[in-house]
């Protein structure tokens, strides 16, 4: 008896190890997540889940940061998405998930110091422990996901098909995701490689 009650401990062990350590796995398209429950931090100071900033035709997240070059060689695009989304009642935040970096280049200081810099005029959220970035699946920076209104995923991945040189760009995904869901047409790709920096999450 106290062999298979020890057995018994072993493979619940095992199993718990296997979950702590298994890879945040991205969501999937028509999915929703517990994400939208958890409190983000925004740079004016505010408090408030992120489905707060769910608007009535859904809500464009992006994984974003200060310094990593890919968010630096895309950031200018961010403008014209969130336009968009305040031209078609849709929400439009960016979360900053570096948590191994809040003493440094993504401290809330430093959050609010790029925020100005780069005269944003939406919200740049603090994901406080990277627990959107895990509970979302979110890998880098920049990383866009896209719901509707019913916080289901509707789009994953990356901002356009060429971050060196907008002048070249022949696929905007996020903004093409936004417009057919507006038309009631399914995003096509519903899905593409984030390419990016990685999110730096504390090692536990």
């Amino acid at each position: 008896m106290k062999s298979k009650f020890l057995a018994l401990v072993l493979v619940v062990f095992a199993l718990g190890a296997m979950s702590f350590l298994a890879p945040h796995e991205p969501i999937k398209i028509g999915e929703s997540s517990p994400a939208f429950a958890e409190l983000t931090t925004n740079i004016d100071g505010k408090d408030a889940v992120l489905r707060e900033y769910l608007k009535p035709n859904g809500i464009m997240v992006i994984f974003s940061s200060n310094t990593c070059p890919f968010v630096v060689a895309w950031e200018d695009r961010y403008f014209g998405l969130a336009d968009y989304c305040k031209a078609n009642n849709i929400g439009f935040v960016l979360i900053n998930s570096n948590e191994a970096k809040r003493d440094g280049e993504d401290s809330f200081q430093a959050m609010k110091a790029h925020y100005e810099e780069q005269k944003y005029d939406f919200p740049y959220l603090v994901d406080h422990n990277s627990t959107i970035a895990n509970l979302m699946g979110a890998k880098s920076t920049p990383h866009v996901y896209f719901f509707d209104k019913d916080m289901q995923l509707v789009y994953r991945g990356a901002i356009d098909d060429n971050h060196k040189d907008e002048t070249k760009v022949t696929a905007t995904y996020a903004l093409n995701a936004m417009r057919n869901h507006m038309a009631g047409i399914p995003a096509s790709p519903q899905t593409t490689n984030a390419l990016g920096c990685s999110i730096k999450r504390v090692k536990k």
